[in-house]
């Protein structure tokens, strides 16, 4: 029996405490970022940074890129959403799984995995974020820090409603 009992995650704390009737303390250590580095800058500075276009409506994800993630999701929107208006485009930084459906009417600015200083402007590059998950383990218990940076550099977030992504 440990004295204490760190959790990345309050629903990962409420597991630990109900699933293994721990009666010692448990605590909710989330990851924190830099806040040095994770700020709002000049749209247009960031997207000339990271090489993005300035005149389109760039909805972005960062992180890993695979169908665990629901990321087919996303893509099959942003080709719904960009038959609607040709200015959306989809931006994506991160690992990827191999023999993905990517999408095939909206463009993509693909910009596989961006050195960490690299972070801060993609975040603020993109119009908004969206954080891909799906109801699993990782899903429900994951600290989401993704949305954490990307908020820290007043992006809106778009969520599912899961875990501690839910509040």
């Amino acid at each position: 029996e440990a004295d204490l009992v760190t959790c990345i995650s309050s629903p990962l704390e409420k597991l630990v405490r109900e699933t293994y009737g721990r009666t010692q303390t448990s605590i909710v250590l989330e990851n924190g970022f830099r806040s040095d580095l994770f700020r709002s800058m000049d749209k247009e500075a960031a997207r000339s940074q990271i090489g993005l276009p300035h005149d389109k409506i760039l909805i972005g994800t960062a992180g890993a890129i695979e169908r665990s993630r629901d990321i087919e999701v996303l893509f099959r929107a942003a080709d719904k959403l960009s038959a609607y208006d040709s200015r959306i485009e989809l931006a994506i930084a991160g690992p990827r799984e191999p023999g993905l459906k990517w999408p095939t009417r909206a463009k993509v600015h693909d910009l596989g995995i961006l050195k960490h200083s690299d972070i801060p402007a993609f975040f603020n590059a993109i119009d908004v974020m969206v954080a891909m998950n799906k109801a699993s383990d990782f899903g429900a218990f994951c600290h989401p820090q993704k949305i954490i940076e990307a908020v820290a550099c007043g992006t809106p977030v778009i969520a599912p409603d899961l875990g501690t992504m839910a509040s």
